[in-house]
């Protein structure tokens, strides 16, 4: 399934690595400032922002949730 790519690198990336790790990453467009969703077996997904403050750290952030997660 394709997706859109993020337009940060750090955080297109970050997404990869949730793939990788066999959670699902989705578009939501049209759903606030968000562009993506990471959902797995987790009861909360995982929102993406598209223009976050610091690319870095929400990159960090979505990490962290595919480590506690998998």
């Amino acid at each position: 399934m394709s997706r859109k790519t993020h337009p940060k690198k750090e955080i297109e990336k970050a997404l990869r690595e949730a793939e990788l790790a066999g959670l699902t990453v989705t578009d939501s467009s049209g759903h606030g400032h968000s562009t993506h969703v990471i959902s797995g077996d987790q009861p909360h997904p995982f929102r993406v922002w598209s223009t976050p403050k610091n690319a870095d750290n929400h990159a960090k952030q979505i990490r962290r949730h595919i480590r506690r997660n998998t």
